[in-house]
């Protein structure tokens, strides 16, 4: 039970990482760039990044 509750914990702060990065960085430059794109951008990378390590 303990080590289900703990693989629970760690894959919602994985999670609530990857949604602060693809969230709030668009929004911290919504000035400068269209904050959609910047946001797919940084998502498509995330999960990019994710296949890369899986297949290695």
């Amino acid at each position: 039970m303990i080590t289900l509750s703990s693989l629970g914990l760690i894959s919602c702060l994985m999670a609530g990482v990857n949604n602060v990065i693809t969230s709030m960085a668009p929004l911290y430059w919504k000035d400068t760039a269209n904050s959609g794109l910047l946001a797919g951008v940084l998502n498509g990378f995330c999960y990019l990044s994710s296949t890369i390590k899986v297949i290695n």
